[in-house]
């Protein structure tokens, strides 16, 4: 057999192996609630699978799910239709979630052919892809950042395709519907309504232009006016955080808070789109210097390529893609900016190249200096070949299996009092969790959580975090709810050591809750009659806005700390 045909597919399986790996060691899916919107996403897949229509039936009075576009979800049910037995089908689950990998890189091997890229590199690519921590930590959630991925580089290949003259114009309208299928996934697509007929127009290609449109704005008109029939009309924090991203938006950004949470957000976005690059599993003062040296010469390197090779369409999508990152409510992470994972690094590699040319050149010259220079130069892109690698191994290796090693610790610490409440509880029972979708796939009972908002986050902000988790006992009352699941994993997401330490001492200290069972990792707390101590519905009291998951060694973010920038939840295993 011709080597040249079997090698790309060795490559390709071995590359893949990672993640296939912790797809099956971990495909029980133990770790289901690691980012909440695994769960939640979950939740949303049983209700359709069960004819209740696209509802959040974890939730207190199951609202419509308004907040996220349905085609993930819509795409989970069938494996709710196929075993509805949880939690022996999520199985399937993972199989289903870690096949959009391999469609993933079909479209990146496409994707390079297209930009000229020649066959061994392009399949280089491929492998590199398969290989980043990051993609290979999504392809074992139940996210939607790996499948997304793959329907943007499509949209991508086919709407370039679509501005060359001679190929036919329904190639636009393919474009767009694909598009629209990205945008249905997540609604950070948006852009793509902007950036695709932009580069038609901009090649002077009205017709087009307009068929891009009639393929993608039937989905995000649809969408938007299905989501704002169905919206809750309830206003509160709490409702605006499961139910309207733009509510929600809105309440924790103001104008005045836009130029700081931009400038925050540009700093989290170097960092996420260097660590596509070089894997990080800590934020030092050095690995933000690095950070933004790779980001910058992603950025620029991309810049290059779009000019050498002349286009447009998927470099002007990640530019309106990154803006919009900027002025959100969200720090931008590594699995918010993954859809342009495939374009950076094609960017960083001709970078790359171009500082290798330069390199060479400077060696043929007489003066010592040049050479020395383009000695230290080269010694540099050694020494970060080797750090990719290194970083790339341990996060498969090691970081990666103890993140998911821990979940599952999390747990299975958690399952005795999922049990507890199951058994102990009324079935109409409600309950205050932090993982409450979770907390409703094993128990049967709705619940909801208090997620802090951005603002206080963005803020950094210790007592305005503590005055918010102070109104439980109004959060409690306002939903009707009975009991109070407390767990070493609350707060992970937020400012954990002010959320932990505040909650604890109001469960402890307010007459309104008795312990009604405790294990090592959780307790369970029986609300009685709460009389008001404040008067006032929860909702915040302060100004700026933005959430964030932090990482300051291995429990998240640190008392009064800005938001830092991980996405692999990690939390402290003491209650």
């Amino acid at each position: 057999m011709n080597p040249r045909r079997w090698w790309p597919a060795l490559l390709i399986a071995l590359a893949l192996a990672p993640s296939a790996w912790l797809a099956w060691e971990w495909r029980e899916l133990q770790h289901l609630g690691i980012y909440h919107d695994d769960s939640i996403y979950w939740v949303a897949a049983k209700s359709l699978a069960s004819g209740s229509g696209y509802r959040i039936e974890s939730l207190p009075d199951q609202p419509y799910q308004t907040k996220y576009p349905p085609l993930y979800p819509a795409l989970l049910s069938l494996v709710w239709r196929l075993n509805p037995a949880f939690p022996d089908n999520l199985k399937l689950a993972m199989l289903l979630n870690w096949l959009m990998l391999p469609l993933m890189l079909l479209a990146a091997r496409v994707f390079y052919k297209d930009y000229g890229f020649d066959r061994r590199l392009a399949w280089a690519f491929c492998a590199l892809v398969a290989l980043n921590p990051i993609v290979v930590n999504l392809s074992v959630m139940l996210m939607t950042e790996v499948m997304f991925g793959a329907l943007v580089l499509a949209a991508m290949i086919v709407a370039e395709r679509a501005l060359k003259p001679e190929r036919p114009p329904w190639l636009a309208l393919a474009a767009g519907a694909i598009a629209g299928l990205a945008f249905l996934t997540r609604s950070s697509a948006l852009p793509l309504l902007v950036s695709g007929p932009v580069c038609f127009l901009w090649r002077r290609q009205g017709r087009r232009a307009a068929l891009f449109l009639a393929g993608m704005a039937p989905a995000v008109a649809g969408w938007q006016i299905w989501a704002w029939w169905h919206m809750p009309a309830s206003r509160d924090m709490a409702t605006m955080y499961y139910t309207n991203y733009l509510g929600f938006h809105l309440a924790n950004v103001g104008q005045g808070a836009m130029p700081e949470i931009a400038w925050l957000n540009a700093g989290a976005l170097a960092f996420g789109l260097s660590e596509l690059l070089v894997f990080s599993d800590s934020i030092t003062f050095w690995s933000q210097q690095l950070a933004r040296m790779l980001a910058a010469a992603g950025i620029v390197g991309t810049i290059r390529l779009a000019r050498r090779r002349g286009v447009i369409q998927y470099p002007l999508f990640a530019g309106l893609f990154a803006a919009q990152a900027v002025l959100w409510h969200y720090p931008p992470h590594n699995r918010f900016v993954l859809p342009v994972l495939p374009l950076l690094l094609a960017g960083f590699w001709t970078e790359m190249e171009h500082l290798t040319g330069i390199i060479r050149k400077s060696f043929s010259k007489p003066k010592i200096a040049d050479r020395i220079a383009a000695g230290m130069a080269a010694a540099g892109m050694a020494a970060l070949a080797l750090l990719a690698g290194y970083r790339t191994w341990h996060g498969l290796t090691v970081f990666l299996p103890s993140v998911l090693q821990h979940h599952r610790s999390v747990y299975l610490g958690n399952r005795q009092s999922y049990e507890w409440l199951a058994k102990n509880s009324p079935p109409g029972a409600r309950v205050f969790a932090y993982s409450d979708p979770l907390m409703y796939l094993y128990t049967g009972r709705q619940g909801i959580s208090m997620r802090i908002p951005p603002k206080l986050l963005y803020k950094a902000d210790p007592r305005g975090i503590s005055d918010y988790v102070e109104s439980l006992p109004e959060f409690v009352r306002r939903y009707g709810l009975n009991y109070v699941l407390f767990t070493a994993a609350d707060f992970q997401f937020d400012s954990r050591e002010t959320g932990m330490a505040t909650l604890k001492r109001i469960l402890k200290e307010h007459p309104g809750f008795q312990l009604a069972y405790q294990t090592p990792s959780a307790a369970v707390y029986r609300v009685e009659e709460l009389v008001s101590e404040r008067g006032a519905d929860p909702q915040v009291r302060a100004g700026p806005p933005g959430p964030a998951p932090g990482r300051t060694g291995a429990s998240g973010a640190g008392e009064g700390a800005r938001p830092t920038y991980s996405t692999i939840a990690w939390c402290s295993p003491d209650i």
